[in-house]
Formats: structure tokens, sequence, C-alpha cells
């Protein structure tokens, strides 16, 4: 079948049914069923193929291109074949860890997407529910965790385990990420699914500790004591004494 493409990503035009690519004064081909006698797709595969455009632009911390694909007709909130959107993209990336330029990167691609409407607090059914605090805390994320929470974003939304972000975070012994929540006033004695608060967690990967980036679950626990937390141990300890 033809289309009537003309500099592809420059003639994308919004018709009835979402993106098309068309040439000027050209009707659509993909709403004339005479081509070809079956209803076609409401998306062309030029679009589909601006929108994979951006979600690997967004998870190489490419910002410009970013800003292309999104100038090119690729949508901020659509998502991927898993329901992940661009922010996903973008926090999911090879930016996990403590380099300063990674993070530099980060911070400034996040802080566009935000400042361009990006839905802060979307759960991933395809990560059990997770948001996008939890994603950037879990990971160690501090640039993009601190873009998040200073934009509003909700950081006692759970996941679908009852998990909060101070919960991932702390289980995963990251510490940068723990301070910043318990600072912002993560609630450090919630529970989740099991039962089991934020304190108990770092507990458990502390001994589980199979030597994640970053990872410090010293300071992480100290960090927990610190706000309030009280090992579940202890307790048990003085039940019986009494």
């Amino acid at each position: 079948m033809q289309f009537y493409a003309h500099n592809a990503e420059r003639q994308v035009r919004k018709t009835g049914h979402k993106f098309c690519l068309r040439g000027p004064r050209r009707r659509c081909p993909r709403r004339d069923k005479r081509l070809t006698g079956k209803k076609m797709p409401a998306i062309c595969p030029m679009a589909e193929s601006i929108q994979q455009k951006l979600f690997d632009a967004a998870y190489a911390l490419n910002l410009s291109a970013v800003k292309k694909h999104l100038k090119a007709g690729a949508s901020l909130k659509k998502g991927d074949k898993d329901g992940c959107d661009v922010l996903y993209h973008a926090i999911s990336s090879m930016g996990q860890g403590s380099d300063a330029e990674v993070q530099k990167k980060q911070k400034a691609l996040v802080e566009f997407l935000v400042s361009q409407g990006a839905d802060l607090n979307k759960q991933y059914k395809f990560l059990s529910g997770w948001t996008p605090v939890i994603m950037a805390a879990s990971g160690g994320q501090i640039a993009a965790l601190e873009v998040l929470l200073q934009a509003g974003a909700d950081f006692e939304k759970t996941d679908d385990y009852k998990f909060t972000a101070l919960m991932r975070a702390a289980l995963n012994g990251q510490a940068a990420a723990v301070k910043q929540l318990l600072e912002k006033g993560a609630e450090v004695l919630k529970k989740n699914g099991s039962k089991a608060d934020a304190l108990k967690l770092a507990l458990e990967g502390k001994k589980e500790d199979s030597g994640q980036t970053g990872a410090d679950y010293g300071a992480t626990i100290a960090l927990l004591k610190k706000f309030g937390a009280k090992p579940a141990e202890k307790a048990t300890e003085q039940k019986h004494a009494g």
C-alpha cells in the first residue's frame, strides 16, 4: 500500500483518528477502506515508529532527541506494548547509579517531561503497580527522585504489594533515596502487605545483599532509626521477657 508521506517526521498531522502521515491536500489512505477492502489500523506505522524513537531517546537520556520526537507528533503519555510511557523509559534507563554526568542528564530529561505534563503518579502494571517515584527510589536515582518530589509526586502511593517508595529504597539499601524521602515526610512506620516496615525490609535486604550498585545498608538502617523506626526483634524480646 502506498503512503503519502513527505519528509516523514516533519509532516505529522492530526486527523480524526490520532496521528497519520500524509502529504499536503492528500486524503489519508488509512481512512480509505477501498484501498484494501479492510478496516485499517487507527495509527499509521510511521507514527508508531516515531513513538518508539521517543522511548529509545528517553532511555538513552537524549533530551534533544526527545524534544524532536515530541515535536514530530509522538505522545508524552502513550505507553508501549506494556503500557510504559516515556517517563518510565527515562527513569528505567542506563541512568541507574551515582555517575554525576548521567544523573545530570537524567535530571534534565525528567524535569523537561514533568514540565510538559508527564503523569507523575502513573502505576505501571508491567511492574506490579510501581510508580515513577518507586522506580527512582528503588534504583537510587536521586536526581530524578528529587525532581519528582519537588513536582509533588505522591511518595506514599503503594504498588500491588503495598510497598511504598521508602520501603523499596530501604530494601535495596539506597541510603540517599531513603534520606530524601524521610526528609520529605515519608511514613517510616508504615507497613506493606506482609506487615513489614522499611526498617525490617532494610534488615532483610542486608542479609541477602547481592551487591547492588550504590547499596549502603548501614547508612540506610541508621537513617530509619533516626527518624523513629524500631527493630521488631527487640519488641518481641521485651514481650517474652515480660
